[in-house]
């Protein structure tokens, strides 16, 4: 089998919200559903690996392409094409665990 350990550690600690990745790369591994928590910490990884931050704001905390030369998306849309298709089948999940970062 192969080691997936690596999916537990933040792929971009040079960016400034690391500990709220590693917050949330923890909680997602916990989960009860297995399968689903492997399924969204893949994806979780990928998209940080691109250069996504979280970012917080009135109703907690978002994912947010910063649009820069640390981030491999080219647009906010093309960014929320990528949410709407992997998250929005899991929004209550993934609201759930965007809810319980804490520093």
């Amino acid at each position: 089998m192969e080691d997936l350990t690596f999916l537990l550690e933040d792929p971009r600690p040079d960016l400034l919200d690391s500990m709220l990745w590693d917050d949330l790369f923890r909680q997602t591994h916990g989960m009860a559903d297995k399968h689903l928590g492997f399924e969204l910490l893949k994806f979780f990884w990928v998209i940080r690996s691109a250069g996504v931050m979280l970012k917080y704001s009135t109703t907690g905390y978002k994912f947010t392409a910063m649009l820069d030369e640390r981030c491999a998306y080219d647009s906010h849309e093309e960014f929320e094409d990528v949410k709407r298709r992997y998250l929005a089948p899991h929004a209550k999940v993934v609201a759930n665990l965007l809810a319980r970062i804490s520093l």
